[in-house]
């Protein structure tokens, strides 16, 4: 789970966090479907992005730079 490896807080808390730091929405779905697609809103949309978006975009940059695994 992205969220908790960024975050290092267990499934609950993670959830939390991201209705808090991210956005209701996000924190719903428990396949974390749409944590990217609200990541990127953030990103693209916000003059000053959050942490935790900043970071999940990190990790995605790696993934891509790593091959997708």
């Amino acid at each position: 789970m992205g969220c908790i490896k960024i975050t290092g807080l267990g499934r609950k808390e993670a959830m939390k966090y991201l209705e808090k730091n991210l956005s209701e929405y996000s924190s719903k779905f428990k396949d974390e479907s749409e944590i990217i697609s609200e990541v990127f809103t953030d990103v693209y949309n916000s003059k000053k992005p959050g942490e935790f978006s900043l970071k999940f975009m990190k990790e995605c940059v790696k993934l891509i730079k790593e091959g997708g695994t």
